[in-house]
Order: C-alpha cells, then sequence, then structure tokens
C-alpha cells in the first residue's frame, strides 16, 4: 500500500528510497494507522448521504479472516434523492471484531459499529442476512433484537443469493452422480492439503499460474466453479502423483488411499 502511494507522492516516495535500517517511520503499527485514516475518509461521504436520507437498511455477515477471528461485514442501504430522483444505494462500511458471536453479541456489535460511525441508528428500516438461526431465529435471533432497539419496525428479509445458493446446493445433491463427484472433489484436496510432501509433489507437477486446488465451500456454490476448474487443469497432474504414490509410498494409508482416488478419478 505504502509503495502505491509512494508513486503518486513525491515526499512518500523519497522516504521510501531511504536506504535500508534508515529510520522511515513505516512500521506496521504507522501503517495501520495509515489504513484506518484512509478508511474514515473512504467511509466520510457515504455517512454524511446516509445521515441526510431519511431511513436506511443494512445487511451483516460474519466472516473468519486468515488468522481464524471472527469478524462482521457491515454493508448499509439508503434511498439517495438527488433533483427529485430516488435511487437505492449500497456502501460497505467495513469490518468490526466479534468477540462475542452469539445473537446479542453479535446486535450489540453492528449497533455499536454504526453509530461509531455517527449514523443515527433508530432510522433503520429494514435488515437482511443469511438463514443461519443465529441471525434468523424469531424469537432471539439478531433480526429480533435489532426490531426490539427500535420504535419502527424493521422487518428481515432472507438474503435472495443465500437463498438461490441454497436451492442450487439441494438440487445438485439430489443427483447422485453430482454428490459423488463433489464428494471426490473433496476427497482430492484434503489427500493433498494433509500431507506438504504430497502438496509440494503436486504442485512440481503443475504449470506455473495455473489454478491450484480449492477447498469446498458449502455455503457458496459459486466457489465450487474454480475448484472444478482446478480439477480440470491438473487432472493429468494429480492422477501422475497418485500413481507415483501407489507405486512407491511405503505408509499403507498412503498407499490405499491413493489407489482409492485414483479409481475414482478413472470412472469419471
Amino acid at each position: 500500500m505504502v509503495a502505491l502511494l509512494a508513486e503518486y507522492d513525491e515526499v512518500l516516495a523519497e522516504v521510501v528510497s531511504f536506504p535500508a535500517r534508515t529510520t522511515k517511520n513505516l512500521s506496521a503499527v504507522i501503517q495501520n494507522k495509515l489504513i484506518e485514516l484512509l478508511a474514515r475518509s473512504v467511509r466520510s461521504s457515504p455517512v454524511g448521504k446516509i445521515s441526510a436520507s431519511p431511513f436506511w437498511s443494512t445487511i451483516f455477515y460474519s466472516t473468519s479472516d486468515i488468522d481464524r477471528v471472527d469478524q462482521l461485514s457491515v454493508v448499509v442501504r439508503w434511498v439517495q434523492i438527488v433533483d427529485d430522483q430516488c435511487s437505492v444505494v449500497e456502501s460497505f462500511m467495513g469490518f468490526v471484531k466479534i468477540t462475542n458471536p452469539d445473537a446479542k453479541g453479535i446486535a450489540s456489535t453492528a449497533r455499536t459499529f454504526i453509530e461509531s460511525l455517527g449514523i443515527d441508528f433508530h432510522r433503520i428500516r429494514g435488515q437482511g442476512y443469511d438463514g443461519a438461526s443465529v441471525m434468523s431465529e424469531i424469537h432471539s435471533g439478531v433480526q429480533t433484537l435489532i426490531k426490539e432497539m427500535v420504535s419502527f419496525p424493521v422487518p428481515f428479509v432472507h438474503c435472495g443469493c443465500h437463498n438461490l445458493n441454497l436451492v442450487i446446493n439441494d438440487a445438485v445433491d439430489s443427483v447422485e452422480d453430482n454428490r459423488n463427484f463433489f464428494d471426490v472433489l473433496g476427497e482430492i484436496f484434503s489427500f493433498f492439503r494433509q500431507s506438504l510432501n504430497r502438496w509440494e509433489k503436486l504442485r512440481a507437477q503443475a504449470h506455473r499460474g495455473s489454478l491450484t486446488l480449492k477447498k469446498l465451500c458449502e455455503t457458496r456454490w459459486s466457489s465450487r466453479v474454480d475448484a472444478v476448474r482446478a480439477l480440470r487443469d491438473w487432472y493429468p497432474h494429480i492422477t501422475k502423483v497418485l500413481t507415483r504414490l501407489i507405486l512407491t509410498s511405503e505408509k499403507k494409508k498412503e498407499w490405499d488411499d491413493a489407489r482409492s482416488l485414483k479409481e475414482k478419478m478413472d470412472s469419471f
């Protein structure tokens, strides 16, 4: 990020060009502060427009980052009125760390974050999440707790994309051949990822720049596209490594797994 900014700032470019071990004031702490300042600047424009809007709705989604830290992504949708023309605008407001992953913790974290941006929480008029019980449960889920925080109706709408994903998953799983294919695809990924040695042997066979094997995501059908493409591109390399393991491996479990996967791939 600093290198990119240096391309547009002469002073920063000069600092970056200092010799090694020179004090540059570009430690990880300072860079994180720069990122936070940039985030505040980017958010200031939509926050002002949202505050001027008569009402808004929100979309929450929790996920884990690379360090397995639970984070809540916060998106706000609002009505923008310009010259008597109305349009619905959607803005991503940021990620916020979740310390308490239950419904009360998520609802409280979301409200605190939104209010810290200067947005009036009592203008919320809609909410949309996935179908997880912690979010959508009608008695104690996030949607119910949000409704209790304000005096106006705040209807909950199950995310359309998530609904579509569930329909596609169920439709595909209803066909045995499809279900077996993706089961094998998951087994292939697990077999190679469980051993650094096997993974390196596979990478040595593949072409640089090609797609790598992907883990299947149960809740996102679209993630399977890259997984299938990677299998297509790596198919000959996978079979070659499996054959080599069948011929040379001295570990019984590895030999059994390699033979089983090779037979399943040959039946595709």
